[in-house]
């Protein structure tokens, strides 16, 4: 699992800005792509709210399943156990996604779920089993 935060720390990395975003997610492309030709099977968390970065990456990877986790702000503002999202509202948190940083939907995704109406439960069992599937195709 290569995660977006865990990410950060590890490349040193702590900006918000549209060019930090994007390095760290290449990075994550590169390394689930050198893991991937080792036969590994690589999951990656995190936001990429740009577009053309998910396409970019799609195009990097030859087994490639995309997620979105849909859920209103409303939502993400109640689980937002940082305060990250109050911070970015009073001005105090540039480039914060769904507030000063719009996400760039492009439909199109592998699987689509709402986890502000269904239970971490069931995304959790439907992640899985969609993942197991594609992973059985491979």
């Amino acid at each position: 699992l290569l995660d977006g935060e865990s990410m950060r720390d590890k490349l040193k990395i702590y900006e918000f800005d549209s060019d930090s975003r994007e390095k760290i997610g290449i990075q994550k492309a590169k390394i689930a792509l050198d893991l991937n030709k080792d036969g590994k099977i690589v999951l990656i968390s995190g936001i990429a709210h740009k577009k053309k970065w998910r396409n970019d990456i799609r195009n990097m990877l030859d087994n490639y399943f995309e997620i979105f986790l849909d859920c209103s702000l409303e939502n993400c503002i109640d689980r937002d156990y940082k305060g990250n999202y109050k911070k970015a509202i009073s001005g105090d948190l540039d480039n914060f996604i769904g507030i000063s940083e719009p996400y760039e939907d492009s439909g199109g995704y592998d699987l689509t779920l709402d986890s502000g109406i269904q239970s971490v439960e069931f995304c959790s069992k439907k992640i899985l089993k969609e993942v197991l599937n594609f992973i059985q195709k491979i």
